[in-house]
């Protein structure tokens, strides 16, 4: 508050007073400017602590004398220049901001001017890469320069963007963008996350199928026996393909990758899977 009152002290407050007249409580709501309110508070501080002490129960000094503490440290910044000298850096280093690159691509793509969109958003995304907004402007400008590609990479981008910023039905869609673009094998985590969210919604047959793909595409790597499992247990508690569930599982048993951490996992489901076969067998 001390500080508040040297670096701001034409800054108005919004007060409110409250009172009660007969059976109603009445509001009224004013502003004050900082350097009479402040110091009104201070004054009541300083009271209370000269007639009441500790008896209060409130250490009265001790606002009083952070109230100090704060305005001698707000002074004396003011004073040294530091602030200053911090804010011309900062000016310096942003005086061609990426929200006005944004802008200025947006004027270039509404004089047709692609190229010069396109480098401007490229500027924008070197200093904020995960905007969405500049993700999505710059897949929109390699759709209309018609680079395929570059299109398709991009999808893959801003899926991830997506997953990042939880927004799973949007990651969804240019997911399946991706796929009908040609593209075949997302960043492992995020893939991963797109088979979560087909569980949440209760796409089994599709949640497997891809499971199965990352699993492939990933056949090297931990992440692939996490695919491997994950879809067995789909086709075994879901589906009711025991025969499919035992083969993933067996596969995933078989991987050379380390996966000692699965191993109850595997075990577990080759084993609930076995006990489904054996009883369909009997019957």
């Amino acid at each position: 508050m001390g500080a508040f009152l040297v670096r701001f002290p034409k800054t108005k407050i919004r007060m409110m007073w409250m009172f009660l007249l007969g059976f109603r409580l009445f509001r009224y709501r004013f502003d004050a400017p900082a350097y009479a309110l402040l110091p009104l508070w201070l004054a009541g501080e300083m009271l209370s602590g000269v007639f009441f002490g500790q008896s209060s129960g409130v250490a009265h000094w001790a606002h009083i004398g952070g109230f100090a503490a704060g305005a001698a440290f707000a002074f004396l910044l003011g004073k040294s220049g530091l602030e200053q000298k911090a804010n011309q850096e900062i000016e310096a280093k942003v005086t061609w901001t990426s929200g006005e690159k944004m802008a200025a691509a947006t004027d270039a793509l509404e004089q047709n001017d692609v190229d010069g969109a396109l480098a401007l958003v490229k500027q924008h995304l070197a200093q904020k890469p995960d905007d969405l907004q500049g993700q999505e402007m710059l897949l929109s400008l390699f759709w209309r320069k018609q680079d395929t590609d570059a299109y398709r990479d991009q999808l893959a981008v801003v899926c991830r963007a997506h997953v990042n910023a939880r927004e799973m039905d949007k990651a969804w869609e240019r997911y399946e963008e991706y796929i009908g673009a040609g593209g075949a094998k997302l960043h492992k985590a995020v893939w991963m996350e797109i088979c979560r969210y087909l569980e949440t919604r209760q796409n089994w047959d599709r949640a497997a199928e891809e499971y199965q793909k990352l699993a492939q595409a990933y056949a090297g790597d931990r992440a692939g026996v996490s695919a491997l499992v994950a879809a067995a247990k789909i086709y075994s508690k879901q589906l009711h393909r025991s025969h499919d569930a035992e083969k993933l599982y067996q596969k995933a048993q078989a991987s050379p990758v380390p996966h000692s951490d699965l191993d109850v996992a595997i075990r577990t489901g080759l084993a609930e899977v076995n006990g489904e076969l054996v009883g369909s067998s009997a019957r």
